[in-house]
């Protein structure tokens, strides 16, 4: 939309995402969609979905360069 700016994960998202981060990974690792729990986790944890789904992207590209 007109205005709209790119989602940023920030410190504070950070903060608020990080408490839902078993959740999260428990729910992708059971087959849940993507878009669901980005949905789930930006509403548990009062984030923007788009700052859910850079987290989550983080955490995948975080593990699979720890498992390399």
């Amino acid at each position: 939309p007109p205005g709209a700016t790119q989602p940023e994960l920030t410190e504070a998202a950070l903060a608020k995402l990080q408490p839902h981060t078993d959740y999260l990974v428990d729910q992708l690792n059971s087959g849940e969609e993507f878009e669901r729990v980005v949905e789930t986790i930006s509403a548990r944890a009062g984030v923007s979905p788009g700052q859910a789904a850079l987290y989550i992207h983080a955490l995948i590209a975080a593990s699979q360069e720890s498992s390399e």
